[in-house]
């Protein structure tokens, strides 16, 4: 049965009265004065949502950018992430620049893609980026994309000498532009632990220089073009050094076997690997190498991305690869060629696949195949996550969700596939205990009605459900039917979000 909703609590009441009582008042500081510490954080997410309304083109009312700043960011706030929207509202940036002065216990400071990717933000984040380099407190920096805000080698050193003072053990900065000073700043910041450096124009020998001086290093990634340049380093180091690194970014399949590597690298547990078949093709060391991977008892993890390749090449290429495949946890396929239940099926085997992703495919039905081979009986039996992106046939929907019992998410984007609602009974007959997200795109064959039906019963019969969405993209589907559906989810005060 579908959780439902708690009652309000009276703590919620109250935050939602304070917002609307803090908008109108002219001393907005002091009336926050009297909001208890656990408090403001509620009050912070309840005005995202306000501020939520407001699209890109309209202007944002002062009050609601200087009440969401005072609640969210506080002396005693430990963690800021720059990760939604509403940080790409320059107002907001720029209150944000003069508020985090008060914040002295800061531990965490991120920054996502989708707010640093514009140069008219870039000195804001710059700004914010120097004041929590000079906290003593600072444990943690991810500057997603970072090659505008930390453009200037001079900008980056500043912020990596302001950074010696603290014990930071994380610092991810793809992009910076850094100098021979840069990495000798970096040198001095003993306690790191992770660090990426992806697109930042980096020597094999300055990697060497940061295996040998960070000597507590698990993670680091240099990406350059096609080559993670960690790999040549390590080749470089002596047999006898022994790294600390537990985790290993693959531009491409390795040009040699990490078997080789494998006295260096004792601690390697996750290796992540990327394979454009349109950039490097195929070969038989490619093959080969794919398959040491499975040969390193350390390596516990592998994840996975696949573009441009034949998937009935994947059929002839599986079975050399007995030992790599029990430990890819995640695959992502973009714009592979041929794709079937048939050539799907030695990939459905995988014992411990959690993740899979299908971008763009070339979908062939049947006819392209003189005898369809029987398929495994137990697909997916793993799995927990789907994303699927792409033109979407009948008998493919049913090798992907006919027996995948342990989904906790889908999101299935077929926009001009049309498939008869009929097939989402397999989520009735069997309901899935665990499903939490259920997002889908499609056009239903024959009756809207019947579709919003069995929508209804998958949402009674899902107890982890909350999420249902992407509501306005069944096509064939009366909205008027999809207003119902809202309706009895609300009238059954279920705890389930249909958008």
């Amino acid at each position: 049965m579908a959780r439902r909703k708690q009652s309000p609590t009276l703590r919620g009441l109250c935050i939602k009265a304070v917002e609307k009582l803090a908008l109108r008042s002219a001393e907005m500081t002091e009336l926050l004065k009297l909001v208890p510490a656990n408090c403001l954080d509620l009050l912070g997410v309840e005005v995202q949502r306000s501020m939520a309304t407001f699209s890109r083109n309209t202007s944002m009312p002062s009050s609601l950018t200087n009440l969401f700043i005072e609640s969210s960011v506080n002396s005693w706030s430990k963690e800021i992430n720059l990760t939604e929207d509403v940080y790409t509202d320059i107002s907001v940036l720029t209150s944000l620049q003069l508020r985090i002065r008060i914040c002295e216990k800061l531990e965490v400071f991120r920054a996502s893609r989708n707010v640093t990717s514009q140069s008219d933000r870039a000195n804001n984040i710059l700004q914010i980026l120097k004041h929590v380099s000079n906290l003593q407190s600072i444990r943690s920096i991810h500057i997603e994309d970072a090659h505008l805000v930390l453009s200037d080698s001079e900008d980056s050193l500043e912020v990596l000498e302001l950074l010696q003072k603290s014990s930071i053990r994380e610092l991810r900065i793809p992009g910076a532009v850094l100098n021979d000073q840069s990495i000798e700043a970096l040198l001095r910041l003993k306690q790191l632990r992770c660090l990426n450096l992806d697109n930042s124009k980096t020597s094999t020998l300055q990697v060497v220089q940061i295996l040998s001086g960070l000597t507590r290093l698990v993670d680091l990634s240099v990406i350059w073009g096609r080559t993670n340049r960690v790999l040549p380093a390590v080749s470089s180091l002596p047999s006898s050094i022994k790294l600390n690194i537990n985790t290993l970014l693959l531009r491409q399949p390795p040009g040699l076997q990490l078997e080789e590597l494998q006295s260096r690298l004792p601690a390697l547990h996750h290796v992540h690997l990327v394979w454009n078949v349109h950039e490097v093709g195929y070969s038989t060391k490619i093959d080969e190498s794919l398959a040491s991977l499975g040969n390193i008892p350390s390596i516990k993890q592998i994840s996975v991305e696949i573009s441009t390749i034949n998937l009935l090449y994947v059929i002839q290429l599986m079975p050399k690869l007995s030992s790599t495949a029990i430990k890819i946890t995640s695959l992502e396929l973009t714009e592979v060629e041929f794709l079937h239940p048939a050539s799907l099926d030695p990939i459905a085997t995988l014992p411990n696949l959690k993740s899979l992703s299908i971008i763009n495919p070339g979908v062939i039905g049947d006819d392209m195949f003189f005898e369809l081979p029987e398929l495994t009986d137990n697909p997916f039996p793993s799995l927990q996550t789907i994303v699927y992106e792409g033109e979407m046939s009948s008998v493919l929907f049913t090798f992907l969700f006919e027996k995948t019992y342990q989904l906790e998410s889908i999101q299935v984007r077929s926009p001009t596939s049309v498939l008869e609602p009929e097939l989402f009974n397999y989520f009735i007959v069997e309901p899935r205990k665990k499903l939490e997200s259920f997002k889908i795109e499609l056009v239903v064959e024959s009756s809207g009605e019947l579709f919003i039906s069995i929508l209804e019963q998958i949402i009674l019969l899902s107890p982890n459900l909350r999420t249902l969405g992407n509501v306005n993209g069944f096509g064939n589907v009366s909205p008027v039917k999809i207003e119902e559906l809202k309706r009895i989810v609300r009238e059954q005060n279920l705890d389930v979000e249909i958008y």
